[in-house]
């Protein structure tokens, strides 16, 4: 919580580049406050000062964020950028273990630094959704896609979207006998996969965009 703080708080201060918000926060935490846990980070500016409005992040982590774009061709919602999770490989001695910020036996995981980042010009009719693991873990990519157009079509403005991806991926990660992409990648691993690894905390926060730009991506994957 107190990392978040000092994000928004240098964010309110006019600071605009989100590795530097990362960067900047983490030593204020890191300064002020004894840190017993451990952190992703996803920060995200939303410019719309400009004629065309640009997205910037930097991702530290397992949570993230897609860029959802009606189709030229049907107007059906498809992906234009999917930025990646962050995880570390089996063979770095990790199991399971996203980038993070923090210690594990009394050495750092990782810095900001390692975090992901990248700007985008935004589109007139994107929607862009920010979350926590807890929602890419419980839902496939088919389900958030039809549970935004769905929520889009009915005219939710975007909290009432965020609402109701969290408690879809809530009530979705209670059923035992599902199969979710938690459970998939586990199953992958050679690890035994139960229907509770789908079970986590849940934050989502949705931007509709109103003005248009190019599109455009630039940055990591």
């Amino acid at each position: 919580a107190n990392l978040m703080a000092h994000a928004e708080a240098l964010s309110e201060s006019g600071l605009d580049e989100p590795q530097e918000i990362l960067t900047q926060a983490w030593k204020l935490a890191r300064s002020q406050h004894a840190l017993d846990g451990r952190s992703t980070m996803c920060v995200l500016v939303l410019d719309a000062r400009r004629q065309s409005p640009i997205l910037r992040a930097a991702n530290l982590g397992d949570s993230t964020f897609w860029v959802l774009r009606p189709r030229p061709d049907s107007g059906r919602l498809g992906i234009a950028l999917k930025m990646r999770q962050q995880q570390h490989a089996a063979d770095e001695g990790y199991s399971n273990c996203p980038y993070q910020l923090g210690w594990l036996e009394n050495e750092e995981i990782n810095t900001p630094a390692d975090a992901d980042t990248g700007i985008m010009q935004l589109c007139a009719g994107d929607t862009v959704v920010l979350a926590t693991d807890g929602l890419w873990d419980a839902m496939h990519t088919l389900e958030i896609l039809e549970a935004v157009a769905g929520g889009l079509k009915r005219g939710y403005g975007a909290q009432k979207l965020a609402r109701s991806l969290v408690d879809m991926a809530a009530e979705l990660s209670q059923d035992p006998l599902r199969s979710s992409p938690a459970v998939e990648a586990m199953a992958r691993q050679g690890l035994v996969a139960r229907p509770r690894e789908a079970q986590d905390d849940v934050t989502v926060v949705v931007a509709k965009v109103l003005e248009s730009g190019s599109g455009s991506w630039s940055g990591a994957p």
